[in-house]
């Protein structure tokens, strides 16, 4: 039993460490976010999971756009995902075009969003939806229910 005890802290321990190293975090660069991204995919989560993440660090949603297409999300998982988290529809598709996304598939994603999703006009420094202006119910820009 007294030799459990410690491989059972070490255990959590590394455990803990590993979850706190494997988020993001502000000021992260392109790469670190593009890193960040494809562990988070390879842990399982979704596009929307890893978008929401990166939107609560204050990553920007050309970097997230980026590193999720480099990663192997399609267009219209990452754009989709963007805008759910909270981006506005113009910041998204700028970001998308930036990432290699062709214009036109671009804004035929977005105008195919479900109603109300990233539809806020104005937006803050990150490009989240401040919950200003636009049309987007919920406030923020975001479809009720989300």
């Amino acid at each position: 039993m007294k030799k459990l005890i410690p491989l059972l802290v070490v255990g959590l321990l590394s455990l803990f460490a590993s979850t706190a190293w494997a988020a993001f975090t502000p000021g992260m660069t392109a790469d670190q976010v593009k890193i960040e991204v494809k562990a988070q995919k390879d842990a399982g989560k979704s596009a929307l999971d890893i978008a929401k993440a990166g939107s609560t660090a204050s990553v920007t949603a050309g970097d997230l756009a980026k590193g999720m297409l480099a990663s192997g999300f399609d267009a219209s998982a990452t754009i989709l995902a963007l805008l759910d988290a909270g981006f506005v529809q113009g910041v998204v598709r700028a970001a998308a075009v930036a990432a290699g996304v062709p214009e036109v598939t671009a804004a035929n994603i977005i105008a195919n969003a479900p109603s109300g999703t990233g539809q806020s006009s104005t937006s803050g420094a990150n490009g989240k939806s401040t919950g200003a202006g636009g049309t987007g119910s919920g406030g923020g820009g975001k479809a009720s229910g989300s």
